[in-house]
């Protein structure tokens, strides 16, 4: 996330996300959203004076969920993370190739 508005001015980032899937979405082929975490462990880089908070841990949702808040922005600033992503297969989910849209926003 890269903030070059040179204002003092607070961001959030946030994460959504959709069930994951394979074949044709059955539920033995569905792992739900809500078994899906998103971990920031730390940042990989940051420029700039902030003081940037990630979320411990966040249930994924299809709503956004905050991950990262940087207070007491001073100007331009930016902070890099790797999230690990940890899902919990559910008893009688079938073996596939899954996927999902994972969408990270800023506001």
């Amino acid at each position: 996330m890269t903030d070059n508005r040179a204002s003092p001015v607070d961001w959030t980032a946030t994460v959504s996300s959709t069930d994951f899937t394979t074949g044709d979405a059955t539920a033995a082929e569905t792992i739900p959203v809500a078994d899906v975490e998103y971990l920031i462990s730390g940042f990989t880089d940051t420029t700039g004076s902030a003081t940037l908070t990630p979320a411990s841990v966040t249930v994924m949702s299809g709503s956004s969920q905050d991950v990262v808040a940087a207070t007491n922005v001073v100007a331009d600033n930016s902070a890099s993370w790797n999230p690990q992503i940890e899902i919990s297969v559910p008893d009688g989910a079938i073996d596939g190739d899954y996927t999902a849209t994972i969408t990270q926003s800023v506001s």
